[in-house]
């Protein structure tokens, strides 16, 4: 059975960026404690179940932001989100020094566009 006090240390560890001191302070319990809570195996299954379902609450928000970058008036933050993506699912892109190249080459384009 986990009690209360483990419940909402679980909650703050998975859905906060709190050090298990922090939490043990919110808690009025002592570090040790705390540390002790999370080396069970309930509270640890507890702590990734708690974890998922906040990531699962971010997703939606998470894959909205990666829309509205590849929907970007700017041509940069488009391309870097799509790199983004496309590195997170392992896909290689460019390499940092052709992507250097790219960018002054649109530098360059974009001046000669303004001022040429």
């Amino acid at each position: 059975m986990i009690s209360a006090n483990v419940k909402k240390a679980i909650y703050l560890k998975a859905r906060t960026n709190l050090t298990q001191k922090e939490i043990a302070k919110k808690l009025d319990v002592r570090e040790e404690t705390v540390s002790r809570w999370f080396k069970r195996e309930d509270v640890k299954q507890e702590l990734n179940k708690a974890c998922r379902e906040f990531l699962n609450d971010l997703l939606p928000k998470a894959l909205q932001t990666y829309r509205d970058l590849l929907t970007s008036e700017n041509d940069y933050v488009r391309y870097k989100t799509a790199c983004d993506i496309l590195n997170r699912i392992n896909i290689e892109t460019v390499t940092e020094e052709e992507e250097k190249i790219i960018i002054v080459d649109d530098i360059a384009k974009l001046y000669a566009k303004r001022f040429g």
